[in-house]
C-alpha cells in the first residue's frame, strides 16, 4: 500500500490526516447519507494530500510566518 500512495505522491501523514477530518466531519452531522459519509472522508484525504504543498508555498509568497522546513516532510 505504501508503494502505491508514493507512486501517486501522497504521503501516508496526509492521507490519515484527511481521513480522520472526512471521518469526523461525517460523523458530527445529525443526518446521516452514505453517499456523505464515503465521500467526505474521499474528499479530505485528497484535498490534505494534494493541497498542503500549494498552500505553504502560497504562504511562503505573501511572507506569513512558517517555520523553516528542512524539507516538505517537516512541513506536513
Amino acid at each position: 500500500m505504501h508503494d502505491l500512495l508514493d507512486l501517486l505522491g501522497i504521503k501516508a501523514p496526509v492521507l490519515v490526516a484527511g481521513l480522520s477530518g472526512g471521518i469526523l466531519r461525517a460523523l458530527s452531522r445529525h443526518r446521516y447519507k452514505l453517499r456523505e459519509m464515503i465521500a467526505s472522508p474521499v474528499c479530505g484525504a485528497l484535498a490534505a494530500a494534494y493541497l498542503t504543498l500549494p498552500v505553504v508555498s502560497y504562504f511562503k509568497a505573501t511572507g506569513l510566518p512558517i517555520p523553516d522546513p528542512a524539507d516538505d516532510t517537516t512541513t506536513l
